[in-house]
């Protein structure tokens, strides 16, 4: 119990979002298309700043690009924790959801960043794209095939692109 207590002040002496610059450098990496280090660095930038919703959505990204849906997912859920109006984060979640075939939580979240952000593109035509989907979905639901169905979509490539 005393060693939990010391790790946690340990922690959260080491809490300083000024010196959180850590995600500047993670910015760089991912301009560059350096994800594997940007994640690093935005794992750093939240020790520094656990509590920025930007952070965890830009390590989402990174995890796209590397096709960690599991921990973009979860990214996006930790940012929307944090900041349940940053719509960005829903994209990330509803484009990757959708890239897994899972066509019905998608458009979940789509429309909760509808909701949001009742102007968004983005929104409104991966809504429509998964609604098209799901009404003329065909073939198997294994999903290492359904994933690979999905990776192969150029509109998922181009969303993987971006």
């Amino acid at each position: 119990e005393v060693e939990a207590a010391i790790k946690k002040q340990e922690e959260e002496a080491y809490i300083n979002p000024e010196l959180a610059d850590a995600r500047i450098k993670g910015n760089e990496c991912f301009k560059s298309g350096d994800w594997a280090n940007a994640v690093k660095f935005y794992s750093e930038a939240l020790k520094r700043n656990p509590k920025d919703a930007k952070i965890f959505s830009n390590r989402a990204a990174c995890y796209t690009k590397l096709n960690a849906f599991d921990l973009t997912i979860k990214d996006c859920d930790s940012s929307i924790a944090l900041d349940p109006n940053f719509v960005k984060a829903y994209l990330r979640k509803a484009n990757v959801l959708k890239a897994m075939g899972q066509t019905q939580k998608a458009m979940e979240v789509y429309a909760k960043a509808m909701e949001l952000d009742p102007n968004s593109d983005e929104a409104k035509n991966g809504y429509k794209d998964c609604a098209v989907r799901q009404y003329s979905q065909k073939g198997s639901s294994d999903p290492e095939e359904v994933k690979s169905r999905a990776m192969n979509d150029p509109e998922v490539q181009q969303i993987m692109g971006d």
